[in-house]
């Protein structure tokens, strides 16, 4: 009898530690699933973000470039305002005031712009759908305890995560890059917009005083 219930002790404690071991399995299962998700979910958003930046990105472009025809049409209009005030068409009268072509202090050179590629909204979905098993790790990630398609789905979902963290890490560099790019290039734009707010006062005043005349 008391060999039958030592015998019937261990087949409840063998049967507990099973119950319990598959018990965690499920937990571990469930939590690689959740750990998933909220990856895939946060390397969509920062895919969103890169793709929101990349056309802010072109739209700052669209500025600098329309200050640049802006200053180039300036640039016209005061070789007109000169010819205006030169006298009998030979020279400028010694009572006008000149009006002299300048450039901004600060403003970007062609030698002095930095170029860097941005992160387009097709080149950077392409991470969305690379959250498979490909970019993980060699090895497994999970021991095989209790060999069964749980273990499987945990470990597919372990390589899964390690893959998109690298994703992710790309991601953030390209959008740090793409943020010093525009801070660069908002400063550029301050600068020559108030550059160009000083040259059209500037030809506003010489044409006012040729008008007197």
């Amino acid at each position: 009898n008391r060999s039958s219930d030592l015998a019937d002790a261990a087949a409840r404690d063998y049967n507990d530690m099973q119950l319990r071991a598959h018990q965690l399995t499920d937990e571990s299962l469930d939590s690689t699933r959740r750990t998933r998700r909220l990856a895939e979910e946060a390397l969509t958003t920062g895919v969103e973000t890169m793709v929101v930046l990349d056309e802010q990105g072109e739209q700052l472009n669209r500025v600098d470039r329309r200050l640049d025809d802006i200053n180039e049409d300036l640039t016209h209009a005061e070789r007109n305002i000169r010819e205006m005030q030169k006298c009998c068409g030979l020279c400028v009268c010694p009572c006008s005031s000149a009006i002299t072509i300048g450039q901004p202090s600060k403003a970007k050179s062609d030698e002095g712009i930095v170029v860097t590629t941005q992160p387009t909204a097709a080149g950077t979905s392409s991470a969305r759908g690379g959250g498979g098993r490909g970019g993980g790790g060699d090895g497994p990630f999970v021991e095989r305890i209790m060999n069964d398609d749980r273990e499987e789905e945990m470990d597919e979902n372990l390589h899964a995560v390690s893959g998109i963290i690298g994703q992710m890490k790309n991601v953030a560099l390209d959008m740090g890059t793409e943020l010093s790019r525009q801070n660069v290039l908002i400063e550029d734009i301050t600068v020559k917009t108030e550059f160009t707010d000083e040259r059209t006062s500037r030809a506003n005043r010489a044409v006012r005083n040729e008008l007197r005349k």
